[in-house]
């Protein structure tokens, strides 16, 4: 049996989410974790699968979040290892001034 993560396909559909998926996540406390957080399932609210998300922030600023939903189970450490080295990256790439150049690949 397969479960449709409702919250999941709307977010997408729509570009958003509900003000009951924020405030859920806003519940969770999630809205104070410096470092990976778990948040439940809710299925009252569409979410049927566990997410685990990590903050991208830069010089105490939030940036914005990488989630993963756990559709094949827990995430393993070494998932949540990449989860913060991602969001590492992503901080460096937001807070870049300049990029350098890139020559052509031809």
């Amino acid at each position: 049996m397969t479960l449709r993560d409702h919250a999941r396909i709307e977010s997408v559909m729509h570009r958003g989410v509900s003000t009951a998926l924020v405030a859920h996540v806003g519940e969770q406390g999630a809205a104070q974790a410096s470092d990976v957080f778990t948040l439940p399932p809710c299925p009252q609210i569409g979410i049927t699968m566990e997410r685990i998300r990590n903050p991208i922030s830069s010089k105490d600023a939030l940036l914005g979040y990488v989630w993963l939903i756990g559709s094949d189970g827990p995430a393993s450490e070494r998932a949540v290892e990449l989860l913060r080295e991602v969001a590492t990256q992503a901080a460096l790439s937001c807070t870049a001034t300049t990029l350098p150049a890139r020559s052509p690949s031809w």
